[in-house]
């Protein structure tokens, strides 16, 4: 087998159109920035740990190929959670507050899989986090990746990656990743003085230095590529300033959430008090006045574009979705109360897809059984054929519809004085943004000239 193919998800066609359907379910697009560095050879992914299950479900559906998961090993406990898990090829981990903190035969499978060229995914915050920011990375990561160059395994590369959601508890919302800057563990080792050939011989206080100095890079690499704000004041506000901003760049087109939060990471980092207030200031109209950045500078503009066409195939698919009604009312009712229950948003973000893998998946295997009872195999086939195509007319005419119903109601609020207040706020967190990014300009441009 091809180093290319270690992995592959070719290899687990079953599983990956599991995840993919949960995936296609639960979120309404999983967009990526880039992810050509794990694509083939030893890589061990170091992910943010926002959303509990939800971000080895998100990982899985866009990577090239099969990551082995390292997850806590109380999830084992579970039967047929513990077989799953088992089938895909998660490794466990044990923790010293549970019980066992033995973790030999976890560093052994790690090694394994990266001796064999596999991919291996740690969360190295240890933790599910609520706060949007970076917690402290733990030594696992360098310590698996040294362990494996000790053992001779070359070419390891740790490729952080940042798990962006744009409502990590939402059903129906969009996520985005984003590939960091790959780290060469035998480039940094060799920076860092190692002489790799005698690395398993080094003395443990030699090997303490290169741990934490590689920590300490995997947590900074890992800070550029995720979300890391001070609170979720500063996260919100400037997520919004910058959708705001970008808006008025393009403003007959949607803004991707990969552009909105690498913007507003930026800001972050630069620590942009102004236009965090601003933002903020405007975001508290905003939320007075129930209407979103889209309506406030579109207004009545919203659906004037290409409205004949969507009209069309709004009426095309709404036969499929009043099938999708009889088929999917259930899962979906079901999936939408259990989304208001109150609880924490990455024990939400941990529950959704489970929910969505269990309901969906029950009301798959009795459509099916329904269409054999009906009409043998055909009927078998019928089924599954339009299971997901009701699904999909059902998902557009019910969100379009939603769409159409908001703009009748916010066209009205966004006029007037009220109307005239927002707009000024807008304007001024737009301005408050571009501020930021002309000084940014005007400090590169001299340099670059030169």
């Amino acid at each position: 087998m091809s180093e290319v193919g270690v992995g592959s998800w070719s290899e687990h066609r079953l599983l990956r159109r599991v995840i993919d359907a949960v995936a296609w379910v639960t979120w309404r697009e999983v967009s990526i920035d880039d992810l050509n560095a794990t694509a083939k050879g030893p890589v061990l992914l170091v992910a943010n740990h926002f959303g509990g299950v939800s971000d080895a479900i998100v990982l899985m559906s866009v990577l090239p190929r099969r990551p082995r998961v390292l997850a806590d090993d109380q999830i084992w406990k579970v039967p047929l959670v513990r077989n799953f898990m088992d089938g895909v090829g998660a490794i466990p981990v044990h923790r010293g507050n549970r019980g066992s903190t033995d973790n030999t035969d976890m560093f052994a499978a790690a090694h394994q899989a990266l001796g064999s060229r596999e991919m291996v995914l740690i969360f190295p915050e240890g933790i599910t986090r609520e706060e949007p920011s970076i917690g402290r990375v733990r030594s696992g990561a360098a310590r698996i990746a040294i362990g494996a160059r000790a053992l001779g395994v070359s070419g390891i590369r740790i490729v952080p990656v940042g798990i962006h959601y744009d409502d990590k508890a939402a059903f129906r919302s969009d996520v985005f990743v984003r590939e960091g800057t790959p780290i060469d563990v035998d480039a940094e080792l060799r920076a860092a003085g190692v002489d790799l050939t005698q690395l398993s011989d080094d003395g443990g206080e030699v090997e303490h230095k290169v741990v934490s100095e590689l920590t300490a890079l995997i947590e900074k690499r890992l800070r550029q590529s995720a979300p890391d704000y001070d609170d979720w004041r500063e996260a919100r506000a400037l997520q919004l300033g910058s959708e705001a901003f970008l808006r008025s760049l393009e403003p007959d087109k949607p803004v991707p959430v990969a552009l909105r939060d690498r913007l507003s990471s930026w800001l972050a980092e630069r620590e942009a008090v102004a236009a965090t207030d601003a933002s903020d200031d405007y975001r508290h109209a905003l939320t007075h006045l129930g209407v979103t950045d889209t309506w406030a500078a579109a207004g009545r503009k919203i659906l004037d574009r290409n409205r004949i066409l969507v009209t069309l195939v709004w009426l095309l698919m709404l036969p499929y979705a009043v099938i999708g009604v009889v088929a999917w009312s259930v899962p979906l009712g079901l999936t939408w109360l259990i989304s208001k229950i109150r609880m924490a948003p990455a024990v939400m973000a941990t529950v959704m897809p489970l929910v969505v893998l269990l309901l969906f998946g029950v009301s798959t295997g009795i459509w099916s059984w329904v269409g054999w009872r009906l009409n043998g195999f055909a009927g078998f086939v019928t089924a599954v054929i339009a299971m997901p195509i009701s699904f999909s007319a059902l998902v557009v005419v019910v969100e379009r519809g939603l769409l159409w119903w908001r703009w009748s109601r916010d066209r009205v609020m966004t006029f007037g004085g009220r109307g005239r207040k927002l707009a000024e706020l807008r304007q001024h967190a737009v301005a408050a943004v571009a501020d930021e990014v002309a000084a940014e300009l005007s400090d590169v441009s001299p340099e670059a000239a030169s």
